[in-house]
């Protein structure tokens, strides 16, 4: 009996030891790959971020240009000279790249260029006939024209990687009211920009990982930035074969054929064979993403912003995680086995000790069966507590794991929203005081404030910070939300119906973090609506509380999907966050409220929040004292 016991007790743990390997050798390469993707979808959106802050350089650019050629035409209908304001444009463009300005009158084959400051009346090196054809088309008025990226053989351009921004310049009819009179072509108005300092300006400095960086590729492949600095302006095919002719760079020029130069965007790898002054075959992780500079002209006026950063810097950050990993491999077989040889000892000294003690405890349990009974009613209440707890232990995991994306999330929108916000405010600038768009302008400079702040809230979530309440009405969140969302609700089509009663009561809440709310219900019953749906708005109180209540006329959700919305990162939809409902729940959960959801499918889905009346913050019962 004894050696039988023996030989299960060694088959046992020489299968456990297998699956124990089995199960660690899979988690490695699982664990390498993941790791792997997530350092190449870092690299993918540095990428992207870089290809935005180009399209946001050059759209600056366009509307420089078209102030430039409106002070032209008007300096031409008063007969003076098109010039005579260019100079504080051009001394306002040192840092956006321009190297030069100019017009071309019609019918002339010589620009009248400013170079650093300067007209020069001479040849720029550069055929200016193409874009005067196109401004001479009446459709192209008020257009900018974006060509592509060239090195000019002569001229003060040369050996410079340089693009022309050009757009037509029209001298209205004296008289306003003849429509019979079409605006006369009069010439070309056209910035001359540097593609490779523009390229370089938003390169320079960036760093993947340790030892990573990015380049840019224009529209023929033609490096216009690179960590390599001789690389830049030159052919990116021919520029990897000389530095080290020994490898094939067939994967990566195959990859700049067919995808980056194509203007898709992605992530990848390839051999290369070099790195930062290390000249050795080596893989490389690839993120890629491009910049479409002329959409409504040439698609293939493209440029791709591409990141790399070896993958041996990926697998160094894995090693020390390998080493721990195998130590407790080692030292999880050394417990068990000796766990089971200490198991055996015992067994075989003890089994008839312990048969006799389970004989007396089984004995004990048949007494014991009446009290078991009646506690197992209290377990049930404990149990049902325990649940509530550990839902509510999970949900603060999650929010924690929100508090570690934030610190990245704000890194990588703050800018952005910067940008929005400043472009807006600039824009408002050239606007009179009483025109509609300037409440529009202003409303987007208050809602990037807005998500900066939102941005700040999120990242600290883990730590809340505490509402900045105030006695407001629900109803003025309700129809401040449908302000901000008017433009959004033409677009979609959607029907919106209020039912809100006449003097509701103050409630003690933080306004901005109730509008936020209704924000994320209204956008997501937007989304799920088809095109014409309906969506309902409705409001109510009683002598304890106050609620709001969000329907829609959609398909409605399964049970299961029921059971997780408010779980943080889990979402539906295609490009979702899963942020927006946990955050609604935390909200309210802050304010002391409740939060819930009806749907049924083929019925549709309304999210109701409530709000009690009466509050036990402290600040609130102080002020109640007060009035």
């Amino acid at each position: 009996m004894h050696k039988k016991f023996l030989v299960a007790a060694a088959g046992v743990f020489t299968v456990l030891s297998l699956l124990i390997f089995v199960v660690a050798q899979r988690a490695v390469g699982e664990t390498e790959q993941i790791v792997s993707d997530q350092f190449n979808n870092q690299q993918l959106i540095i990428a992207q971020k870089i290809a935005s802050d180009i399209s946001l350089h050059f759209s600056f650019l366009e509307t420089a240009l078209l102030t430039f050629a409106r002070g032209s035409q008007k300096a031409m209908a008063a007969t003076e000279d098109p010039l005579k304001d260019a100079d504080p444009i051009f001394h306002a463009l040192p840092d956006w790249n321009v190297a030069a300005m100019g017009f071309l009158p019609q019918e002339e084959d010589l620009p009248r260029t400013i170079v650093e400051g300067h007209e020069i009346r001479e040849e720029p090196g550069l055929d200016l006939s193409f874009y005067e054809q196109w401004a001479a088309h009446p459709h192209n008025r008020g257009k900018v024209f974006i060509g592509q990226a060239l090195s000019p053989q002569r001229g003060p351009f040369q050996h410079m990687r340089v693009m022309v921004m050009a757009t037509p310049s029209y001298l209205l009819p004296a008289d306003q009211e003849d429509s019979l009179q079409a605006p006369r072509f009069i010439g070309l108005s056209f910035f001359i920009v540097n593609a490779m300092d523009i390229a370089e300006r938003y390169t320079r400095n960036v760093r993947s990982g340790k030892t990573g960086y990015a380049w840019v590729l224009d529209q023929e492949g033609v490096f216009l930035s690179h960590h390599e600095q001789s690389f830049v302006g030159r052919d990116h095919i021919r520029v990897r074969q000389e530095r080290n002719p020994l490898i094939s760079f067939e994967r990566i020029n195959e990859l700049a054929k067919n995808h980056l130069l194509r203007g898709e965007e992605g992530t990848d790898s390839y051999i290369s064979g070099w790195h930062r002054g290390v000249i050795a075959e080596m893989k490389k992780f690839l993120a890629y993403s491009p910049v479409v500079l002329q959409n409504h002209q040439d698609m293939t006026n493209l440029w791709s912003v591409g990141v790399v950063a070896p993958a041996e810097e990926v697998s160094g950050l894995l090693r020390d995680l390998l080493i721990r990993q195998w130590t407790l491999v080692g030292l999880l077989l050394f417990v068990v086995f000796v766990a089971l040889s200490m198991l055996l000892f015992v067994s075989l000294r003890w089994s008839q000790t312990l048969t006799e003690e389970v004989e007396k405890k089984t004995e004990h349990l048949r007494r014991s069966e009446g009290k078991l009974q009646r506690e197992t009613e209290q377990l049930k209440e404990s149990m049902a507590e325990l649940v509530e707890t550990r839902e509510k232990l999970i949900r603060s995991e999650r929010f924690a794991a929100i508090g570690e994306a934030a610190a990245h999330l704000s890194h990588e929108i703050k800018n952005p929203l910067m940008l929005i916000g400043g472009f807006a405010r600039q824009v408002s600038r050239s606007f009179p005081e009483n025109d509609p768009n300037q409440k529009k302008l202003k409303i987007i400079a208050e809602e990037t404030g807005r998500l900066e702040s939102l941005l700040n809230d999120v990242k600290d979530f883990t730590r809340p910070s505490r509402p900045q309440k105030n006695w407001s009405s629900l109803h003025g969140c309700v129809h401040r939300t449908l302000e901000l969302m008017e433009d959004e609700t033409n677009e979609r089509k959607v029907q919106f119906e209020t039912n809100l009663p006449e003097n509701p009561p103050l409630v003690w809440c933080d306004p901005r973090q109730i509008r936020q709310v209704l924000i994320n219900l209204v956008k997501n019953a937007m989304e799920a609506v088809p095109e014409g749906g309906k969506i309902t708005i409705s409001s109510g109180w009683d002598e304890k509380r106050v609620w709001v209540a969000v329907a829609n006329s959609a398909k409605g959700m399964p049970e299961e999907v029921l059971n997780n919305l408010f779980k943080p990162f889990f979402t539906t939809k295609k490009k979702g966050t899963g942020l927006g409902l946990a955050v609604c729940h935390k909200i309210i959960e802050d304010h002391h409220g409740e939060i819930t959801v009806w749907s049924r499918e083929g019925r549709g889905t309304t999210f109701t929040f409530y709000l009690p009346l009466k509050t036990d913050d402290a600040e609130a019962q102080e002020e109640e004292k007060q009035d």
